[in-house]
């Protein structure tokens, strides 16, 4: 009447099989062709020798050498306190919540910037209806201590180009050579 040992064993596998058929499956897995895969190895590590027996300089020598901005560059700016009126758009607008408005001494809403969280998008440069905001190239500003960054009204008016840190930098401007690629060139005039 029970089912015997065996049995047992040959109704169990019977019904894994139905449950999981691909348990029994045996994939064939081709090995690629190494041709073109060796190739492109190759072909890889020869541009890798290249560049080390002739090493082609990707880089300035900072801060010796710096890069020469365009015009339209995003970096560090100054607030103009005769021009700001006070209307708290650029301290709104400022995604990173870098900019908070404070009073002056006069009791006038003016804006002050944290460095630190600044993501120069330059929203705030651009919402502003009076142009308050007096925009540079400078960007590799440094400071010591965080609360450096945190700027009071009287730091936030002065020009960055003052204490720009690469004064004196030979400047350089990204050219093209049809052998070596991109390549820095000195600006002449400066």
């Amino acid at each position: 009447m029970g089912v015997e040992g065996g049995d047992l064993g040959k109704s169990l596998g019977s019904i894994i099989e139905m449950a999981a058929p691909e348990k029994n499956r045996y994939y064939k897995v081709e090995i690629p062709k190494l041709g073109p895969a060796v190739l492109r190895n190759l072909e890889a590590l020869a541009t890798g020798a290249k560049y080390l027996v002739r090493p082609i300089r990707i880089t300035v020598d900072y801060p010796r050498q710096v890069l020469e901005q365009p015009p339209w560059y995003r970096g560090m700016f100054r607030l103009l306190e005769d021009v700001c009126i006070g209307c708290s758009l650029c301290d709104i607008i400022c995604p990173s919540d870098a900019i908070r408005m404070v009073l002056n001494p006069q009791k006038k809403k003016k804006p002050v910037i944290n460095w630190g969280r600044c993501i120069f998008c330059y929203y705030c440069v651009d919402i502003c209806p009076v142009e308050a905001f007096d925009t540079t190239t400078i960007h590799d500003m440094a400071y010591d201590r965080y609360e450096d960054m945190l700027t009071n009204i009287e730091e936030f008016t002065k020009d960055p180009r003052e204490r720009d840190p690469s004064k004196g930098a030979m400047r350089m401007r990204i050219g093209f050579d049809e052998r070596r690629g991109f390549i820095y060139e000195p600006v002449k005039g400066r």
